[in-house]
């Protein structure tokens, strides 16, 4: 919401000034937009680069050192540090321990853990970073794209709107050539003064990836515009919205929701692609300098394509459900209304809620009747991430129609109210998306990670231990040393 909000704005300001002053053709707003997308990666690669030390930092940090730190996430002082003489395990010297507690002044026990502290935050830093840009850049390559799509020389019919699809792709791989090249001259200088390239890595980690995420937002959406094209034969416009007089049809609902569902399957069939490419059989992959290498063009192209399909059919779904409501509508306001808007996101919502909580269960059936598998596991994560895209558009739509009622509110200018609001969110809400709200997101992906290390042991232990003849009671000794293990919120 924060990227789109800041982006909608200065684009409304940017098109109201080179149009409205200046005049220009639609071809040259379409290259100025390719322009502005390009000033997001360009401003994404600096400001990663900038936050993890990687340039313009003389004094080089030791990035391994590990401290004690507070590990309740739920706590105001979490990731604090704490001294080391105050922690149960140094006292007892456990000098290898990693978990252990500490008393507060309160005389409470408290959960800590031993981590390169300065290293989690540089990464959690550059998470962020990375993700507001990319997005950004993501749908500045929608407008530019979207922009070429409308052009009489491409509206012509649905196939045609491919070829603005394709040049969007062939330009954004333009930039991101160039930001390999300058990200391989950061590792380069690294090596050149014996240093590890922990900063590097991290760098080239977070821009491919938000480099991925850019292409699969510009990819969906377009290629979205062009399936509703060909069911509606009216081409929508930059918003995603069709003329207000325009007459729907069920069959065309059903067609369209038809499309995202038929996306869906496929983005859950090419995880067993995916799957199959990787080197290291779906293991998580270590922020190092040699991660570049790890990832083949073939891996990163699957994983665009598949990222792609999953947001293709969250966008087909919601316009679907937009259309659905048109037809029949579940109150007496418009979709497009500030109510409706608010009303098919909590439906949607729900629907989803729903949806998450019967994919959790087979999920969970799958693995107490075969054990882990990676590609039923990364089906169901690939699905439940396009359902919880769904829900994110579906109330950024909300957000973004209620920032549009209030910047209205000023008729003489509103696209500038727009942009003033949009900053005001931006610096009201980073600190706290980045400190809170991500690192509670990329805790939860380490904890999964780690149950699914834990669990595929397990199933590892009790395999070799049927082939020696033993007993699941023999194994249970073995596989029940984890739960010796304390376990805090929060960290694990």
């Amino acid at each position: 919401f924060m990227a789109v909000l800041f982006f909608q704005g200065f684009n409304h300001v940017l098109r109201a000034s080179l149009v409205g002053h200046f005049g220009i053709s639609t071809l040259m707003l379409v290259l100025v937009q390719y322009l502005h997308c390009f000033a997001y990666v360009v401003g994404m690669l600096l400001a990663v680069a900038i936050t993890v030390g990687a340039v313009c930092e003389k004094d080089v940090p030791d990035l391994d050192k590990e401290e004690w730190t507070i590990a309740d996430a739920m706590l105001y002082n979490f990731e604090a540090a704490v001294k080391a003489e105050d922690v149960r395990a140094v006292r007892r010297g456990e000098t290898t321990a990693k978990k252990s507690i500490m008393f507060d002044k309160w005389g409470l026990e408290v959960a800590v853990v031993k981590k390169p502290l300065e290293y989690e935050k540089r990464n959690r830093r550059s998470q962020a970073w990375s993700t507001l840009l990319s997005h950004m850049a993501g749908f500045a390559a929608i407008a530019a794209g979207g922009g070429l799509q409308r052009t009489e020389l491409f509206r012509r019919n649905p196939l045609m709107t491919l070829i603005p699809v394709a040049i969007t792709i062939a330009m954004l791989l333009v930039v991101f050539q160039l930001s390999r090249f300058i990200r391989a001259q950061m590792k380069a200088q690294a090596a050149r003064a014996n240093r590890k390239g922990r900063r590097a890595g991290i760098v080239h980690a977070r821009v491919s990836e938000a480099e991925d995420d850019i292409l699969s937002l510009a990819v969906s959406f377009l290629t979205t515009q062009t399936i509703r094209f060909a069911i509606t034969g009216e081409l929508p416009n930059a918003e995603g919205l069709e003329p207000l007089n325009f007459h729907f049809k069920w069959s065309q609902v059903f067609t369209l929701m038809g499309a995202g569902l038929g996306l869906l399957v496929f983005a859950a069939m090419l995880t067993r692609i995916r799957l199959a490419l990787s080197n290291n059989g779906g293991a998580e992959a270590l922020v190092s300098e040699g991660e570049e290498e790890t990832e083949s063009s073939c891996e990163r192209i699957t994983d665009v394509v598949m990222n792609s399909c999953a947001m293709a059919s969250a966008w087909c779904l919601f316009f679907g459900a937009r259309w659905a409501w048109i037809l029949q509508p579940l109150c007496p306001v418009h979709v497009l209304s500030i109510d409706g808007r608010i009303i098919l996101a909590m439906c949607l919502s729900a629907i989803c809620m729903v949806a998450v909580f019967l994919l959790d269960q087979i999920d969970d059936a799958l693995r107490e009747t075969s054990g882990p598998n990676a590609a039923s596991a990364k089906g169901i994560d690939c699905i439940v991430s396009a359902i919880s895209l769904l829900v994110g558009f579906a109330w950024e739509h909300s957000f973004d129609g209620a920032v549009t009622a209030v910047a209205d509110l000023n008729e003489h200018h509103p696209e500038t109210t727009k942009f003033i609001l949009g900053i005001v969110v931006f610096v009201v809400l980073l600190r706290p998306w980045r400190r809170y709200i991500l690192n509670r997101s990329m805790q939860l992906e380490e904890l999964k990670a780690s149950r699914d290390r834990a669990s595929r042991h397990q199933h590892e232990s009790m395999s070799r231990s049927r082939s020696r003849g033993e007993s699941a009671a023999d194994a249970a000794p073995l596989l029940d040393r984890t739960s010796e293990r304390p376990s805090f919120p929060g960290c694990c």
